[in-house]
């Protein structure tokens, strides 16, 4: 989490050098500290020694271009996961757009750059960070005296009724033992260790698909047992997409063979169902609107939600209207990156 005192770091990654000074000169004007970069090599290099707050980067660039900085950064740099990465691109269309999404990015510009949008979309991804970061703080030591009480009480009922309680949460928790061995599991983290693409749980203990992070997650563990740490955290990376945050964190003892500890799963990639009453509370839109959106947000095309809903052209234009009036936007593509920033949100 940033020091409250610490200027925010933006690192902006751009090949053309008088784009890149008017970008700087836009963000250090709105209070930002602005780290410039012309390839992603000297961004590679930046990033040695500095460490910031979101990445601001072309995806068309000589050498190393915007989708390889970025897959290198998520194989490479798992301490720099929960660092927001927004393209710039000339590239507009819908499915450019999608791709970009998916590739892994947080955001997606297009050029020419409107510096209020990009001002305001910088904002928008600080804050869900910080609001993530604040939640997982608050999650954690809301479980982490839940589950004290509930072991030290000794009830085994008890936590079994708590643990199920947690299942409704995004977040996974678990309760291990020294080992590793899960005492406790909520749904998500069920399902995270189900998926099998980052964590596994083998018959020796919570473990990962990584190497190199199943080596931290053991040391970890001996760490916590020995009392050299009470709290770790761990990034397992996956082959494509964001790693899984594993932080660890002691528990009181509550057994004759030591303390138990809490594990809190934050897994960015695993994507809510998008539903028509969150888009109804969200932007106060009609049924038939959400509806259109949860659509638009799957991947149809307006012929084909015409057809499925049986609506006429001029009345799904009607829809589309108003949903751009009540969600601020102004193109179908702005629309779907905006729904799709409720999904994975």
């Amino acid at each position: 989490m940033k020091p409250a005192d610490r200027q925010t770091i933006i690192l902006c990654v751009e090949d053309e050098i008088d784009l890149r000074m008017d970008i700087i000169e836009e963000l250090e004007t709105a209070g930002y500290l602005a780290l410039g970069a012309g390839d992603g090599s000297q961004a590679l290099a930046l990033l040695e020694s500095h460490r910031p707050d979101l990445i601001l980067c072309d995806i068309t660039m000589p050498g190393m271009n915007g989708y390889e900085l970025m897959e290198h950064m998520r194989a490479e740099r798992p301490d720099l996961a929960d660092v927001p990465f927004v393209f710039l691109t000339a590239l507009a269309g819908r499915m450019d757009l999608i791709n970009g999404m998916r590739s892994g990015a947080d955001d997606y510009l297009v050029k020419p750059i409107d510096y209020d949008v990009l001002l305001a979309t910088l904002k928008a991804r600080l804050s869900q960070v910080q609001r993530i970061q604040d939640a997982m703080a608050r999650t954690l030591e809301d479980q982490r005296q839940s589950m004290t009480d509930t072991l030290l009480a000794g009830v085994r009922e008890t936590v079994d009724a708590v643990a199920a309680s947690l299942d409704h949460l995004a977040t996974g928790f678990m309760v291990l033992d020294q080992s590793g061995q899960v005492i406790h599991a909520n749904a998500t983290a069920k399902a995270i260790t189900e998926d099998g693409d980052v964590l596994l749980r083998t018959p020796a203990g919570l473990s990962t698909v990584s190497r190199t992070a199943a080596r931290d997650l053991r040391g970890a563990f001996a760490d916590i047992a020995a009392g050299i740490k009470a709290e770790h955290l761990v990034a397992a990376p996956r082959d494509y997409g964001n790693p899984v945050q594993i932080h660890l964190r002691t528990l009181p003892a509550a057994t004759s063979e030591g303390p138990a500890i809490a594990a809190v799963l934050i897994d960015p990639d695993r994507r809510r169902e998008l539903s028509a009453d969150t888009v109804i509370k969200t932007y106060a839109l009609t049924p038939s609107e959400a509806r259109l959106c949860v659509a638009l947000a799957n991947g149809k095309r307006l012929d084909e939600i015409g057809t499925e809903f049986g609506i006429a052209p001029t009345t799904i234009a009607f829809h589309l209207q108003n949903v751009f009036r009540k969600t601020q936007t102004n193109r179908q593509s702005e629309l779907v990156l905006l729904l799709n920033r409720i999904s994975f949100g």
